[in-house]
């Protein structure tokens, strides 16, 4: 609208400067705003369905810019990549975790082969990638970081990628439609849920 009162006060014909000024009043009226609105949203160029967002499975967005994840470099974050997730931390190439992996040694019974899959296991999760179809299930007697562990993970990642569930989320049910608990997932990298039995 603001166009359209420039080009009016610019124009130096009277009688056309009024109709634009009068043309720019009638816009902005509330009526006027929702028939725009209805055109722009049938114009496939100007609808952002969630189809376009959170589609590159190999990048992970955090607070400091972008990580390739297929070669561990951080870019600038780009709005171009459609990106809404967000790590809830900095990448630091350098940085050392070592109660982390002392950690993952006690809870996992100083089997450092173990530690090196379960590691494996969360980085797999970071990516959006599926086509392994993995399903990590971590079982022991309670009190020994299960719980400790995934919680560690989701605060890293925070809530945009890290998502609870109920354990009956992943269980047989009848009828065909996606319940509400998956359908929440969206856009989640990151998925832990605790059987309490």
């Amino acid at each position: 609208m603001r166009t359209i009162y420039h080009d009016a006060a610019d124009c130096e014909d009277e009688e056309i400067r009024k109709k634009l000024a009068s043309h720019a009043r009638r816009s902005e009226a509330a009526r006027a705003l929702r028939a725009i609105e209805d055109l722009a949203k049938s114009e496939p160029e100007m609808a952002a369905t969630h189809e376009r967002f959170d589609t590159h499975g190999m990048v992970l967005t955090c607070r400091n810019g972008t990580i390739d994840l297929g070669t561990g470099q951080l870019r600038v974050s780009r709005p171009e990549d459609n990106i809404t997730h967000l790590v809830n931390s900095d990448f630091d190439p350098e940085a050392q975790a070592p109660e982390w992996e002392r950690f993952l040694l006690r809870v996992l019974g100083d089997d450092a082969e173990l530690v090196l899959f379960v590691q494996r296991a969360i980085g797999y999760s970071l990516t959006g990638q599926t086509g392994e179809q993995c399903f990590f299930l971590l079982y022991g007697t309670g009190a020994n970081g299960k719980s400790t562990m995934l919680e560690a993970v989701r605060s890293v990642l925070g809530p945009d990628l890290a998502q609870s569930a109920r354990f009956e989320t992943f269980q047989p049910r009848q009828g065909d439609s996606i319940p509400n608990d998956i359908a929440r997932m969206q856009g989640a990298r990151f998925i832990s849920a605790i059987e309490s039995e």
